[in-house]
């Protein structure tokens, strides 16, 4: 995917959603990168592989993995559904 269409869909989704911020755990360890969250979404949609290959490319458990689909596919339902699904 070209950034071009890439960084449009990602800011959308990262102003419409808490999810996506980058956050400390209550260990005090920075969690995921906003963007790793949106690709791993996105590489399961467009490329149709399951939860268990981005494991190492992205360092996500299935859980993690899983909530970040749905919620990324929430999100751009609720973004995007106006102007491109009428």
């Amino acid at each position: 995917m070209r950034q071009t269409l890439f960084l449009p869909i990602f800011e959308s989704v990262y102003a419409h959603d808490s999810y996506f911020l980058q956050k400390w755990d209550a260990l005090g360890n920075i969690g995921l990168n906003s963007i790793q969250k949106c690709i791993v979404a996105l590489r399961i949609l467009v490329y149709g592989i399951t939860l268990d290959a981005v494991d190492e490319y992205c360092q996500m458990g299935e859980s993690m993995t899983m909530e970040a689909i749905k919620l990324f596919v929430k999100v751009v339902k609720e973004m995007f559904e106006t102007k491109y699904l009428k």
